[in-house]
């Protein structure tokens, strides 16, 4: 209730002596939402709107004249009758006070209490005296079940979107578990013997289940997003590394197609960004793939910019320009929408389900960012997307130490490449690191730069040879430059595509010295650069360095040693699903390990209490006792029992972000997505299972480790397939990085720059891991945590192992050949 002071106005028109204007204003009332009567000076009711007789029963004419108290207001909200002299609204209106009740009752005229809100006014005469009252009343009933309408409708729509999730977590369980086996036994199969028509049926129903995949995480994904369900993370993460490592992923889809795939990221990018890279990399990834689908010819560019480096956040663009079929204006508008395609006609040469864009384009507005494209018909286009990054101290502090680009400054380099765009990017590079940069489109005009300006004084230091340059012409120019006695020397790069490095077997033969794979990666560049332009000190390499002399291409496959039974060498899986059983016992395995299977929670947890098990490979769905209880149980017996923590990993279809949180809540240590992909598995084994290695051993003697294969080629085999020659080109790919990164941890040794050892450990760690070298990495790791001690004493004999472990993995790579 309220008591303050009523308002000064003038209402002589509403006055019984006045009848047009209670007329007037009877017409103004008439269909008001809410009920009202005005009462005259002896309280008589003199006005009585539509909505009061629907509420209250009384008709105007019935009413007219009377009492209000005596007629519907005589009993309060317990029934209890009140006398005129103790009515409220009588007392207030009186004092000349207006009067407001949130929860007071009228009586029908059939008899039932109405709960209403009401307002009474005093009304006052140009003296200010009290000439009668308004009162203004709605039905609380009405507004009540209003309420209970909408808290139903909201309890249904929560009830609704539970069970969708639900129904969603269920049939992703459902339909990723039979595929996770037709993957899993898709891979097995190819790393078989098998012949070539049998090989293209297997690889076929991989593709088919991959794709199928794809089509299930895009559905799951556009309901999460529908359902609000959708959350973006805020880590640090390198941008230039993210661009660099999707078109990567896709280099190989491009080659198959004879399409350029390009990247030009501007150096002006900060090193790290505090943004959702998994994220922007599945935005990314379908921008690329819709580009490669869509394009015939040419090529695909990916660009990054910071469109303005002075404001915060700071905003990124990431743009895909293809060339190919485009897009006519009239599509334009529905592109972004879901289900639908520029030709959705039958006859459509291309497929899909017309989500990917709009999913993408949902993830950038969560990220805060908008999307955009342009496109001319039969020219191509270009799909762009702005995300901000938020500025922060954290941030700033973790910028990584800027190139030694210095050493490059004023070396000039020839850059030979027929494509005009990759030809500017590269060039772009060169001029960034103050380097002298020329550009040509042909061996012929390289040989004619490199003539006129060795007679103007002013020879070139570097050769940049681009594919599509045939090999042949690269061959002939090398030759004749080495034969040139006009021509000073100068440390020439083959660039060639991501399947094409065979070439290089025959270039170095005639003087080229370093390879690089497109999509080019700016810090191999600059490695390469630097090695020639400013080698190494020969002490300080390993005198067969893989960019001069790499190793032939493998032809054999060799055998791997027995699976190993040492309880701090096996895994407890607890699966019940038979064919994800054999798959994941057999990745098991090819990683080295023994595995004990177990089909519910309730088995896995007598096994783990009675057991010592490296780790645990949890099923989250298993009957009995599903992985969530048994994970939790886990947890409580080994604290009860005062026993280490066996790191657990969830095996799930969901795909669902609160599924994550969920199995970490429950004790769980990480997550692996169904299908299991071995790489995947190896990545989780190498980053949760405790050094196996005894830190006190420091010769190959006394360290078991070290009496094993130093890498196992059957994980590359379960990786990249059987094909020889694909496996061939991964080996040499890490050799020769991984001997620059030792160079390079012996140099940094000296200078005792223990950031710079710890970046290149982790660096060297995570490649070694994927080849299968795993003592090579578990070194890598000790080392990280001693530079990130700043142990100067520990990292020495640990740089030296490494570097022995290296030799170790040649060694057993040129023994492998011969078998």
């Amino acid at each position: 209730m309220s008591q303050t002071p009523p308002p000064h106005f003038a209402v002589a028109q509403l006055h019984p002596a006045l009848p047009a204007g209670v007329e007037t204003f009877l017409q103004l009332t008439a269909h008001l939402a809410d009920g009202l009567y005005i009462l005259d000076q002896q309280g008589r009711i003199v006005l009585f709107n539509d909505m009061a007789e629907k509420l209250l029963g009384w008709s105007r004419d019935s009413v007219m004249g009377k009492d209000p108290h005596a007629l519907f207001h005589f009993q309060n909200a317990a029934g209890e009758r009140i006398p005129s002299e103790r009515c409220p609204i009588l007392q207030h209106v009186q004092r000349g006070e207006i009067f407001r009740a949130e929860e007071e009752v009228f009586t029908h005229r059939d008899g039932h209490p109405i709960p209403l809100a009401l307002t009474a006014v005093p009304l006052l005469d140009a003296h200010r005296q009290i000439i009668g009252s308004f009162t203004l009343f709605s039905d609380l009933g009405l507004k009540k079940q209003w309420e209970r309408d909408i808290k139903q409708a909201r309890d249904i729509a929560m009830e609704t979107s539970r069970l969708k999730s639900e129904f969603l977590a269920n049939m992703s369980h459902e339909i990723r578990t039979p595929i996770n086996g037709v993957i899993g036994m898709a891979d097995l199969l190819l790393d078989s013997r098998l012949n070539k028509d049998q090989k293209e049926l297997a690889t076929t129903l991989k593709e088919s289940a991959q794709a199928l995949l794809t089509v299930i995480s895009d559905i799951l994904d556009f309901s999460s997003l529908e359902a609000g369900r959708m959350e973006t993370a805020a880590t640090p993460f390198s941008p230039i590394k993210l661009v660099e490592e999707v078109a990567e992923l896709m280099a190989s889809q491009a080659q198959q197609k004879s399409l350029e795939l390009l990247t030009d990221i501007s150096p002006k990018l900060p090193g790290v960004l505090l943004g959702d890279p998994a994220r922007l990399r599945q935005v990314l990834l379908n921008l690329i793939g819709n580009a490669l689908k869509f394009t015939r010819k040419g090529g695909v560019v990916i660009q990054a910019r910071l469109t303005d480096k002075t404001k915060s956040p700071l905003m990124v663009r990431f743009s895909v320009t293809d060339t190919g079929i485009g897009i006519p204006k009239s599509a334009w508008h529905k592109l972004f929408q879901p289900f639908s395609q520029v030709d959705g006609s039958s006859t459509r040469p291309f497929g899909g389900m017309g989500l990917g864009l709009s999913i993408s384009n949902r993830l950038v507005e969560l990220m805060g960012g908008e999307m955009g494209m342009t496109s001319r018909r039969g020219k191509g286009s270009t799909f762009w997307f702005s995300v901000p990054f938020p500025l922060s101290a954290r941030i700033e502090e973790s910028q990584p130490t800027p190139l030694p680009t210095n050493r490059l400054k004023g070396i000039k380099a020839l850059v030979i490449d027929p494509r005009q765009t990759s030809q500017t990017i590269l060039l772009n590079h060169l001029l960034n690191w103050s380097m002298k940069g020329a550009a040509v489109e042909s061996t012929d005009e390289a040989l004619a730069y490199l003539r006129h300006e060795a007679r103007a004084g002013a020879p070139c230091d570097l050769l940049l040879a681009a594919s599509p340059i045939p090999l042949e012409k690269c061959l002939e120019l090398g030759r004749i430059i080495s034969e040139d006695a006009t021509i000073p020397p100068l440390g020439m790069i083959l660039i060639t595509g991501i399947h094409e490095k065979k070439w290089f077997d025959e270039a170095r033969k005639v003087g080229f010295m370093a390879h690089l794979a497109r999509p080019l990666h700016r810090h191999q560049l600059l490695d390469r650069l630097l090695m020639l332009v400013n080698p190494t000190p020969q002490e300080e390499m390993d005198p067969h360095r893989p960019e001069s002399v790499p190793p032939e291409p493998r032809t054999n496959k060799p055998s791997f040693p027995g699976e190993a039974t040492q309880p701090e060498r096996t895994i407890l899986l607890a699966e019940d699903n038979a064919v994800n059983q054999k798959v994941a016992q057999l990745q098991i395995n090819r990683l080295g390990f023994g595995v004990h299977t177990y089909a519910n929670g309730r088995d896995a947890i007598q096994a783990a209490n009675s057991g010592i098990y490296a780790m645990i490979l949890m099923d989250c769905h298993m009957p009995i006792l599903d992985g969530l209880q048994a994970a939790r149980a886990i947890r409580q017996l080994e604290h009860q029992e005062n026993r280490p923590r066996t790191p657990i990993i969830a095996l799930t279809s969901n795909a669902l972000p609160e599924d994550r949180q969920r199995c970490l809540d429950h004790g769980m240590d990480d997550i692996l997505n169904k299908p299991i992909r071995i790489e995947e598995l190896a990545n989780r084994i190498d980053q949760w299972l405790p050094s196996q290695i005894n830190p006190d051993a420091t010769t190959p003697e006394t360290s078991q480790a070290e009496t094993l294969p130093p890498m196992s080629l059957e994980r590359l085999h379960g990786q990249f397939g059987a094909d020889p020659k694909v496996i061939g080109e991964f080996i040499d790919a890490y050799l020769s990085s991984a001997s620059l990164i030792i160079a390079k941890l012996k140099k940094n040794l000296k200078l005792k720059d223990a950031v710079a050892l710890e970046e290149y450990a982790h660096e060297l760690k995570g490649a070694s891991a994927h080849m299968g070298a795993h003592l090579m990495s578990r070194l890598c790791i000790e080392l990280q945590a001693a530079a990130r001690d700043n142990d100067s004493g520990a990292c020495r004999p640990l740089v030296e192992r490494i570097q022995k472990e290296f030799r170790r993995c040649e060694n057993y790579i040129k023994k492998m050949e011969t078998i």
